[in-house]
């Protein structure tokens, strides 16, 4: 993918994780090895706030000096109620207005002057048509993209 966006490679200490739970041995792994990645749980996402983690990740990807950012969206990490076409659906992820304000708050950040990185590419992942109803996780996943395009659907003050 460097080779699309002409940037430099992914390596240790350049990727980030919001949302994370039900993290299985051979991940934990993969995680020790990474030093300096961000890594965010839901404990940490209850007991901080969401608002919170994002200023968190944003700090930490100006700190990097990253000028290129590339998400991949894992729809596991929303709640099974929201999103059941996952094969790793585990209870207790994001909200629907959770996932939404995450969205709009990553954009609102990159669309911000100043902002020293862009969205460079985007991502879905863990979508099982096999497990959803009525293809309610591709729309789901769908409306996210959206937000991250700029789209409000909790509404301003």
């Amino acid at each position: 993918m460097a080779e699309v966006v002409g940037a430099e490679k992914l390596g240790p200490g350049r990727a980030a994780w919001l949302g994370l739970r039900e993290v299985d041995g051979p991940e934990q792994e993969q995680l020790a090895q990474m030093p300096g990645c961000f890594t965010s749980t839901m404990y940490d996402l209850d007991r901080n706030g969401l608002v919170s983690e994002i200023d968190r990740l944003d700090a930490w990807i100006r700190e990097s000096g990253a000028s290129q950012l590339w998400i991949s969206f894992d729809v596991d990490v929303l709640d099974p109620i929201l999103a059941p076409g996952t094969g790793t659906a585990v209870r207790g992820g994001l909200t629907y207005r959770e996932m939404h304000l995450m969205g709009e708050m990553l954009s609102e950040t990159m669309r911000a002057p100043g902002c020293p990185y862009r969205l460079a590419g985007l991502d879905l992942v863990e979508i099982n048509p096999l497990f959803d109803r009525g293809n309610e996780t591709a729309k789901t996943a769908v409306e996210w993209i959206a937000s991250i395009f700029g789209k409000t659907i909790l509404g301003k003050r």
